[in-house]
């Protein structure tokens, strides 16, 4: 498939999109006062799943061609590699530090992997933020003295 071909179905695909959208916003703004009262909300469900299928698509097609790119480009993506790599190591100390320990109502509320993941990702997040941090702080300082 050539580039053009390519970029027509993409154009076909967008409109298709696009045309999807504009009846449902039309439906729904024709039936506000219906579903302001609560009694039919069918086509608000219509337009939240034309959302979801095109948010899941352009997803889809962002990993695909990221995918193809970094096979095609194997040596020039080794920044790429080793950056997914220290995410993992990062992910993996912040999964190991938390634990499962919470207060009685939260233990009874929620399951054990639950309330150790919502830790670990705590941790991944205080990790992070304490590596850009160290980052921006060693680029800095390293500024100063060239």
């Amino acid at each position: 498939m050539d580039t053009k071909t390519a970029g027509l179905i993409g154009t076909i695909v967008k409109v298709a999109i696009a045309l999807a959208g504009a009846v449902l916003c039309f439906l729904i703004m024709a039936n506000s006062s219906d579903i302001e009262a609560g009694d039919d909300q069918s086509y608000v469900n219509g337009a939240l799943t034309v959302t979801y299928i095109a948010m899941l698509l352009c997803v889809g097609a962002a990993l695909l061609f990221g995918l193809v790119y970094f096979l095609k480009n194997i040596r020039n993506s080794k920044g790429l590699l080793f950056g997914l790599v220290g995410l993992a190591v990062v992910a993996f100390v912040s999964y190991s530090l938390s634990d499962a320990q919470a207060s009685p109502e939260l233990m009874a509320k929620y399951s054990e992997s639950t309330l150790q993941m919502s830790g670990a990702g705590i941790y991944l997040t205080l990790l992070l933020l304490g590596i850009g941090v160290a980052a921006a702080l060693f680029s800095e300082v390293t500024k100063i003295f060239k």
